[in-house]
């Protein structure tokens, strides 16, 4: 007799820490407000025989205005901290199962602000936002949809990590 197994994937929840960090003495100048909301986002159970990617209870809108900018491209990233890890102490999902797909919201950016697609990377900073100079009208929005990669190979439980969002000149 084959078991099927049932068990699925409790909710994640990831914390979205925002810091800021200038990579270069000429980079301070430029004057940053970064906004993310909500600050936290969760997965619920999903069945992965029907569900390949489970999307988050809440859309993340990050918001940034730059001041004092003058021609300098400028980038928000996302790091992780890790891995997913689950309460039991042992349990991982790789941290490059959560994606997002990025789009821009509110006015647009004259100077070329995009918002950025990507892959969650504990090791290497991804964009989610790049831009040059100032940005007009106020501020540049991005809303940020998170995706999680769901597979049966997870073990069942809650599962934490934090996500740092950074801003920084190349």
């Amino acid at each position: 007799m084959i078991e099927k197994k049932t068990a699925h994937l409790a909710i994640a929840i990831l914390a979205l820490a925002v810091t800021w960090v200038w990579s270069s003495p000429s980079f301070a100048a430029i004057a940053f407000t970064l906004t993310v909301t909500p600050s936290s986002i969760s997965f619920p159970d999903a069945n992965p025989s029907s569900v390949s990617q489970i999307p988050a209870s809440a859309t993340v809108l990050i918001k940034v205005r730059v001041t004092n900018g003058a021609n300098q491209n400028w980038s928000v990233h996302l790091l992780a901290n890790g891995d997913l890890l689950n309460s039991d102490g042992v349990s991982k999902i790789p941290i490059a199962n959560l994606t997002w797909n990025a789009t821009m919201t509110g006015r647009a950016c004259t100077n070329g602000c995009t918002c950025v697609s990507g892959t969650m990377s504990a090791t290497v900073p991804q964009d989610v936002i790049r831009g040059l100079g100032n940005t007009p009208n106020g501020q540049f929005n991005c809303n940020t949809n998170f995706l999680l990669n769901n597979q049966w190979g997870y073990n069942t439980g809650p599962y934490t990590q934090t996500i740092t969002v950074v801003t920084a000149s190349p």
